[in-house]
């Protein structure tokens, strides 16, 4: 049978009540919740989630966030069906997890999607928090990056540019393949 795919991203009142509902009707009507990203920011909830399931499953589940979208004016709710992926092969990647830690700073997020942006770079995730230090109670901030690179890439090269553009911002940073 066909699979359909849809990518339904959400944001509202901290209250989780709608991803548990969603996660329901998933279940109601056969489809797998494939990927799915919930994060709290007091008073508000979002969260993103892949669903794949058959075609009528689908259908039922952009019925049911219509009629939520009706119900709950003030969330914003984006739902997006996924085109099926081409029968081309993807060229081979190698994924790797990029930790930056530095004094809290408004642009340091903007130099960082800058460099991945010029060494044209997937990102798989990103996260930025910020936390202050216990030794010298400075406010840091934390960045870290979740990448794939062509295998045929000049990790070396890379890492050199990395470490560079890190150290020209007073930034510490660490990269290691992903497990």
């Amino acid at each position: 049978m066909d699979q359909q795919k849809i990518l339904l991203s959400h944001s509202g009142s901290s209250n989780p009540g709608f991803y548990l509902e969603l996660c329901q009707e998933a279940s109601k009507h056969a489809c797998t919740i494939i990927k799915s990203h919930l994060t709290s920011h007091t008073p508000s909830c979002s969260f993103y989630t892949y669903i794949q399931g058959p075609w009528d499953g689908i259908a039922k589940i952009e019925a049911f966030v219509e009629n939520y979208q009706k119900a709950h004016p003030n969330h914003y709710t984006q739902l997006e069906r996924l085109k099926p992926a081409s029968n081309t092969q993807a060229s081979p990647h190698l994924a790797y997890q990029i930790e930056i830690t530095g004094i809290s700073n408004a642009h340091n997020l903007s130099h960082v999607s800058v460099f991945c942006n010029q060494h044209e770079l997937t990102l798989l995730g990103i996260h930025s928090s910020q936390y202050q230090s216990s030794v010298t109670g400075d406010n840091m901030q934390q960045i870290r990056l979740e990448i794939a690179m062509d295998f045929d890439a000049n990790l070396a090269e890379f890492r050199e540019q990395l470490l560079l553009m890190c150290d020209s911002y007073n930034l510490d940073v660490v990269i290691e393949p992903m497990r």
